[in-house]
């Protein structure tokens, strides 16, 4: 029986939270930045962004082509891939992150 009852509490927490891709928004702290991919030089262009209760800074793969400086905010998803990137801050290369997370869409 006491089997039973531990069980149930962990069977309700991995169907509530395992596996699934949760959105959040997240407030856009700078203009597109130029970047490549750490792993095979891919260039990307990247928005540096925040979150809410997150000490990370996250660095958003977007498409510049559909960014507009008045969108203060943008949706990701979180994912279980995390993609490395390097910019150029300073004359120096700096690797960034984007722990994570995917564009999603925009936010007004």
């Amino acid at each position: 029986m006491k089997k039973k009852l531990i069980l149930l509490p962990l069977i309700a927490l991995c169907l509530t939270g395992c596996g699934i891709e949760k959105e959040y928004k997240m407030t856009i702290k700078s203009d597109i930045i130029a970047a490549k991919t750490k792993i095979n030089d891919n260039e990307v262009s990247l928005l540096h962004c925040t979150r809410s209760l997150s000490a990370y800074n996250y660095y958003i793969a977007v498409d510049a082509d559909e960014y507009d400086e008045e969108i203060n905010e943008l949706t990701a998803k979180h994912t279980n891939k995390e993609t490395k990137y390097i910019i150029i801050v300073d004359g120096k290369s700096k690797t960034v992150s984007d722990h994570g997370y995917k564009f999603i869409s925009w936010e007004n």
